[in-house]
């Protein structure tokens, strides 16, 4: 459904068809559904504004094809065309037009029906097809209409013996026949009724045919790579072809070669003992043996290509284990899941609360609540927080998260963590995940506390992934890797004779498969299988010659073929894999029936064959059964096989199907319907769902899978006009996504700034209030973060405008609060405190209760944190004290993790103005136990280690200051962010100065203010400059530094930043002291006067001490 409520796929479908999706907005903005779509007419498609030619396509579509016009029928054929992978053949005869010249017509017909018989006959005994026949033109293909394992291969002795039988045919003149071949594979389009074949490589044959030279064969460069092994070839290079752009690398097969190829084969599903795995199962025995005596976990990571047996050393190992009677707890991941967070966990999740598919929506939340209050004593977030992972409405009863994103991500994985390690306490415990290369982030997440908690529990865990997932993490961990290799000749005999339990097949033909699967077991058992029904199929018994005749061809390529082999075989078969295909790797029965797609025999003999040939795994029996595909690539095999616009087709009825299906897809898994009405090209339910997928995301604070979402959404939504419907949609996602990446990524993240400009542009243009507040403080916040103040301002009064136009008082409060943040960098200090002021006579923290959820900040808390440090510059360090403890308190009390912890970060500079690294470092310790408790990463790795950083300045740690403060400046630096870097980058190189590096300090200093003076970003101007004088004169630079110096002071007079000032006096007094001591006495003086408080802090008793020392007092 659309967000208007009306249903708009059967339109946008119909739409589709003419390729005219693009003018969907229109007809959604009008509510034209299927009825109404008939009775359009051409003025009402101009009022309408569509142009002229999509015009005319309707109006035809509408008058010409009026079925076309209608819903997409229920029922529609599958197999009205098929994508291909073939392997076609070009054999021409050498010299016919000169021959039909010279000889009697009728003896010319003579010699073409020989030459037609005998390509018949080649072509047919290697099970290729003769698709067309044209005077002295012999088109054939292999892998069409039936599928065969080694189609090049098949092909090539093909031509090779058309070309050695073409011997037998004499001219008149006592010559023989003579002719050329060409070569080549690919994908190919097979029209209804198989009349009509359309590929690049029938093109591409053509043309190697006509390059051949007489009685020779020419091969593209992917024929010579499936068939490589069995052939000598020379090497053409890449010739020029018409049509071509580029030149094609050319192979002319010189004739049988020596060299042995591989071939690799498919496991079946009746799966045979294992074996060749001896060692590895030992080694994971005993490694549970160990486990169980020392009660410490232990983890091991099988990696393997697809097929090497991953999956069935698990089961083995899972098979002994529970027959000891401890519990192994399987977890498969997915790869249509792969963005859906934590769904390989959620079968175990929904198993642990006993929750059952028939139970009501109360039922499974009192298991859950019964599961995590009672079993496991948790508290009502807890509840929440599985609720949500599990689908299920919990804030009727229970009320909204309330905790930060950060805070229920983190507890979100712990609490599936503690659940899935339920057993723990009570005996030993495995845990089984397979294919952890399709597993979501946040299962992943799961996995790696897992592993990281391993040794500490009764627990071991295994996990399976292919060589392309990136494991790099799992080596930070204690964790046994291990990968698995190919088996040796005697297992693989023995793993095929295990699959022949009747013998059928000769010493000679078992050791043929055994040399040909190259040790892959999943290969080995499907070539067996393969061979075992050929013969079977054959008469006679007898195995044809081809299947002695293997090649390894590479995946997919020869996957497909293998598959299309199987395929072919059974037509129902074939059809219901298709449409199960586009399903996804799972399927049921009563959804295919509900989709009334072909027949309910068909189907129930679709199926039944399906996992007769072993292509599908079945669970339960009936229209309850449900279907998984053995492999992936068994997936991909069978929807690839579908046209473009069939599975276009398909995947809308799928999601409409899923739609219609008590909404319980829709509900849990909107991503699912989200892909299937994108592959359909209905990309307005696409966007939405989408938008849905990315919101419940965001609700079980899966960030990464969050983006995801909504990033896809979001491009779809580019292109379906500017429609208010899509206006309104488009900004929904905008408005969500720009916030979520700037806490995932870091608040100076570039593209938050591209995200959201657009989305205040539409809340301006559609006038949505409840947009501005999100929007505008987090570009306020984004563009303070990167320096650029007049835009972060620009922001703030916008807040305030906007907010005393609509008389919203939080717009107002927040625009006042955003205007003191970025006064305040600007060294406006004035202006800031005025701000703030406006902030703390509006503000009621009953009344304003909602800010802190919408902006992640207190107003109060967040305008102390600026308050404070402005009091301490302005020269009052004791209130500037009292504020920073007051706001702090105030923190606390509200109980927001991010809140908080900003307080005692960026809040805490006073301490560090103040010279009181213990203050600091106490607020550091407790900024780092909250941001680890709540996951909030920039806080604990970057915040807390720059006020670590600076209190080992103080504490005149030196080396270890400038060490930490660079790695969290680096950090911080690398999220995009700017703003405070400068001055943190000085403290730095001071720090580095008393270790004696001068040259790299001077240089440091000489960087950041060139930043400070190109930003504006003047808070800390007076303090960089200081610095840099002191170092100068540390390099006997007396002249530049006291220049420097000077500079210093008049900045702090400008700002009116009495302690910067009396900083730089002090220095400057010191400077002076021997040269013009008088006129540093009166310097320091005049400063010192001007305090009213503040006498017993750090800066003022140094002050005091210089200009007695000065004085002679």
């Amino acid at each position: 459904m659309s967000r208007d409520g009306e249903p708009h796929t059967d339109v946008e479908a119909w739409l589709a068809v003419l390729g005219l999706e693009r003018l969907l907005p229109a007809f959604v903005e009008n509510e034209i559904d299927g009825d109404a779509l008939r009775l359009l007419t051409d003025e009402d498609l101009r009022e309408l504004g569509i142009a002229l030619g999509p015009r005319k396509k309707i109006l035809n579509a509408l008058l010409n094809e009026p079925a076309s016009a209608a819903p997409p029928q229920e029922h529609f054929d599958v197999v009205t065309g098929e994508r291909r992978q073939v392997v076609a053949l070009f054999c021409d005869v050498v010299g016919y037009t000169a021959l039909s010249q010279r000889i009697d017509a009728e003896d010319l017909e003579a010699i073409v029906r020989q030459y037609e018989d005998v390509c018949t006959i080649c072509v047919s005994r290697y099970e290729g097809y003769v698709f067309q026949k044209q005077g002295d033109g012999i088109i054939a293909i292999f892998g069409y209409p039936f599928a065969h394992e080694s189609e090049a291969e098949r092909a090539i002795r093909t031509s090779l013996e058309m070309i050695r039988r073409m011997r037998s045919i004499r001219l008149p003149d006592g010559e023989t026949l003579n002719v050329r071949i060409g070569i080549a594979s690919g994908i190919v389009v097979v029209g209804s009724g198989r009349d009509r074949l359309t590929g690049d490589c029938l093109n591409l044959a053509a043309r190697l045919e006509a390059a051949a030279d007489p009685g020779t064969v020419l091969v593209s460069e992917d024929v010579r790579r499936m068939a490589r092994g069995w052939f000598e070839y020379k090497d053409l290079g890449g010739l020029e072809f018409k049509g071509f752009s580029a030149p094609v690398r050319t192979f002319r097969v010189l004739g049988p070669g020596m060299a042995q190829t591989r071939f690799a084969a498919w496991s079946q599903i009746s799966a045979p003992a294992m074996v060749g795995r001896d060692s590895e199962n030992a080694l994971l025995l005993k490694k549970w043996e160990t486990v169980r005596r020392s009660e410490t976990g232990m983890a091991a990571i099988l990696n393997g290509d697809p097929g090497i047996g991953k999956s069935r050393l698990l089961n083995s190992f899972a098979s002994a284990v529970r027959a000891q009677g401890v519990g192994a707890i399987s977890i498969q991941c997915s790869a249509f899941y792969f963005n859906s967070a934590y769904h390989p966990l959620k079968p175990q999740l929904r198993e642990l609360a006993g929750i059952r598919d028939d139970d009501t929506d109360d039922r499974k939340l009192q298991k859950i609540s019964l599961l995590i209050v009672d079993e496991f004593g948790g508290d009502e977030d807890e509840v929440r927080l599985l609720a949500s992972v599990l689908s299920v409405p919990y804030e009727a009863r229970f009320g909204p998260i309330e905790l930060s994103a950060g805070a229920a991500g983190e507890k979100t994985r712990s609490l599936v963590s503690r659940l899935l390690s339920r057993n723990w306490s009570v005996g030993p415990t495995v845990l089984l995940y397979e294919d952890i290369h399709w597993a979501d982030p946040s299962t992943v997440a799961v996995l790696m506390d897992q592993l990281s908690r391993v040794k500490d529990s009764f627990i071991m865990i295994v996990a399976t992934h292919r060589p392309e997932f990136d494991a790099a993490w799992v080596a930070e961990t204690d964790v046994t890797q291990l990968t698995l290799g190919k088996l040796d000749p005697a297992n693989c005999v023995e793993l095929a004779r295990s699959i022949d339990s009747e013998n059928s097949l000769s010493a000679k033909v078992i050791s043929h498969i055994a040399e040909r699967s190259e040790g892959v077991p999943l290969f080995v058992e499907e070539l067996t299988r393969t061979v075992l029904e050929t013969i079977s199929n054959t008469v006679s018994g007898k195995l044809p010659e081809t299947d002695d005749e293997l090649i390894a061809l590479s995946i997919p390529g020869t996957l497909r073929e293998l598959i299309m082999a199987r395929l072919d075989r059974s037509a129902e078969a074939k059809e219901v894999a298709q449409i199960g295909a586009v399903i996804g790797r799972e399927f049921d029965h009563s959804f295919l029936r509900s989709l009334n797609l072909i027949s309910e025999q068909a189907l129930e003999n679709g199926l039944s064959r399906l996992t007769e040939l072993g292509l599908a795994y079945q669970s339960g029996q009936g229209p309850s059964a449900s279907y998984v595909f053995k492999h992936a690539l068994v997936q991909d095999a069978a929807r690839d096989s579908l046209l473009r616009s069939i599975r276009k087709a398909l995947h809308g009825k799928i999601a409409k199907g899923f739609e219609e299906q008590n909404g319980e897809t829709a509900r849990s898994a909107p991503e699912i319907l989200a892909q299937h009405f994108e592959q359909a090209s209905l990309s307005l339910k696409a966007a939405e769902y989408y938008t849905k997928a990315g919101e419940m995301a965001v609700r079980r604070f899966a960030s990464v899978e969050g983006i995801s979402y909504f990033e896809k959404a979001l491009k779809l939504v580019g292109t379906l006009g500017n429609s208010a419907a899509v206006q309104q949609l488009e900004l929904e996602v905008r408005k969500q996504l720009g916030p979520l990446i700037m806490a995932q990524h870091g608040w100076g993240k570039t593209e938050v700034a591209g995200i959201l400009e657009p989305a205040l542009a539409l809340a301006k243009a559609l006038d949505h209030d409840s947009s501005f507040l999100p929007i505008l403080n987090t570009l306020n916040i984004h563009y303070f973060s990167v320096c650029d103040m007049t835009s972060s301002l620009n922001c703030a009064r916008q807040l305030l405008d906007i907010g005393e136009a609509k008389g919203d008082e939080e717009l107002v409060i927040m625009g006042h609060r955003a205007s003191s943040s970025a006064y305040f960098w600007r060294g406006e200090f004035r202006e800031a405190l005025k701000s703030g002021d406006r902030v703390r006579r509006l503000y009621d923290p009953v009344a304003h209760h909602n800010i802190t959820t919408t902006t992640n900040n207190d107003p109060f808390s967040g305008e102390g944190v600026y308050r404070s440090q402005i009091l301490w510059m302005t020269g009052f360090p004791d209130q500037a004290r009292v504020v920073s403890d007051e706001k702090d308190q105030n923190s606390r009390r509200r109980g927001h993790p991010f809140d908080t912890t900003f307080s005692l970060t960026l809040g805490a500079q006073v301490f560090e103005y103040l010279r009181d690294p213990q203050s600091l470092m106490d607020r550091a310790d407790e900024a780092e136990r909250i941001g680890t408790q709540h996951g909030l990463a920039v806080m604990t790795k970057v915040m807390v280690p720059i006020n670590r950083g600076l209190a080992l300045f103080h504490l005149g740690r030196y080396d270890e200051s400038a060490d930490l403060l660079n790695r969290a400046i680096h950090r911080f630096h690398k999220t995009g962010h700017r703003v405070w870097l400068s001055y943190l980058r000085t403290r730095e190189a001071e720090a580095r100065a008393e270790t004696g590096d001068i040259d790299k300090a001077l240089q440091m200093i000489e960087q950041s203010i060139r930043q400070i003076e190109t930003y504006r970003e003047n808070a800390h101007l007076p303090e960089l400059r200081r610095i840099y004088g002191k170092v100068l004169m540390k390099s006997d630079r007396a002249t530049e530094a006291e220049a420097q110096l000077k500079m210093a002071y008049e900045a702090a007079q400008v700002q009116q930043s009495l302690s910067w000032e009396l900083r730089v006096a002090t220095t400057l007094a010191d400077c002076l002291s021997v040269s013009q001591p008088e006129h540093a006495c009166t310097l320091l003086r005049t400063t010192l006067d001007q305090f009213t408080e503040g006498f017993d802090t750090p800066d003022l008793l140094d002050a005091r001490a210089i200009l007695d020392r000065l004085s002679g007092d």
